[in-house]
């Protein structure tokens, strides 16, 4: 039987259920973590006509072929980086090694790898067609599979019209989500709004809040929707590529998005489950559009209803986990 490796960057989501189904049909499975090193000055080693980064990628090479051990492997390498040019590299120079890409970003069709590769496993059918457009050559090797999401059983109950509070989190361009959120505490006086952004991404426009507006930063978005009310996750950035990662914790966590109205976004959240907007809303509008749902337990929780139904259609781990083996192993066949 054939080796399966996985190999990826520090810091890419990498799903275990993925491995898990897919690992079943190898007689072994192994995992390289590529730690990226870093110049005197902090950057990351990226640049190709750096020595640095070339002495990097054989040494990745190397610990690549040793896993492989000269037998058949098959290898799903995550991401576009340096993961993916010492991958490629490999295959290039053993017939016994194959790859397949399992990717995510807006920009994969700029990777001059991808057609040495088994096959390429996308999380959104956006990027899929873009990408068959923009390359047809690479039409018959792409798939889609969205990211299996399990359900989170631990989440804090969030607040009740009755409560007179609101928590919005911020997942993209915080400058633009405060200030929309500003606009509902000024609209709502009588409503404790909270609104919470990644740390280190505070706009220096927070200044002079209303009373019943307070600010925070948050660590891990998983961790904070675990630990208390969460009503909203915004999303006002248009991504036209991957289905982006604040919308998979809203679907573990049954919790409403708030979003600019992009074609990866499109093909998840409609009316039954968000509330979406066009690029760059004004204060009026995002406050029209929002208070039907201030002011109604009942129009809330058919939203957060709808996450949940939304979550059991499409990213139901029980049937993307397998269905992503499935198609992992489609493409590995037909490679041989």
């Amino acid at each position: 039987m054939s080796r399966l490796l996985i190999v990826y960057q520090q810091g890419t989501c990498v799903p275990s259920g993925e491995i898990d189904a897919l690992g079943d049909g190898y007689s072994s499975v192994s995992t390289i973590e590529i730690v990226p090193r870093r110049s005197p000055r902090g950057l990351l080693r990226r640049v190709v006509s750096n020595p640095a980064k070339t002495l990097h990628r054989k040494e990745i090479e190397s610990r690549i072929r040793k896993e492989a051990g000269g037998d058949r492997t098959d290898i799903l390498v995550y991401g576009d980086g340096l993961e993916l040019d010492a991958v490629a590299s490999v295959a290039e120079k053993d017939s016994g090694v194959r790859f397949i890409i399992r990717y995510s970003a807006r920009r994969i069709e700029m990777n001059p790898h991808l057609g040495n590769a088994a096959g390429i496993i996308v999380d959104s059918d956006v990027v899929a067609r873009r990408l068959s457009i923009a390359i047809p050559s690479l039409g018959h090797l792409v798939r889609s599979v969205h990211t299996g999401v399990i359900p989170s059983v631990g989440a804090v109950v969030p607040h009740s019209v009755s409560d007179k509070g609101v928590t919005f989190v911020s997942g993209f361009e915080p400058e633009l989500s405060y200030r929309l959120v500003r606009s509902i505490a000024v609209a709502r006086p009588s409503t404790r709004v909270e609104w919470l952004c990644h740390e280190g991404e505070m706009p220096d426009t927070v200044t002079g809040n209303p009373d019943n507006l307070s600010v925070g930063t948050y660590s891990n978005m998983s961790e904070v929707i675990a630990s208390r009310p969460v009503d909203w996750i915004m999303m006002m950035k248009e991504t036209p590529g991957c289905v982006p990662g604040p919308l998979l914790n809203a679907l573990s966590f049954g919790i409403p998005v708030i979003a600019v109205a992009s074609p990866s976004v499109s093909e998840v959240i409609d009316d039954d489950c968000g509330v979406l907007f066009g690029p760059n809303p004004q204060t009026e509008e995002f406050v029209r559009g929002m208070l039907p749902f201030l002011e109604s337990d009942i129009r809330r929780d058919m939203l957060r209803e709808g996450m949940r139904v939304r979550q059991q259609e499409m990213f139901d781990y029980r049937q993307v986990f397998p269905g992503f083996a499935a198609v992992a192993r489609e493409l590995f066949d037909r490679s041989r």
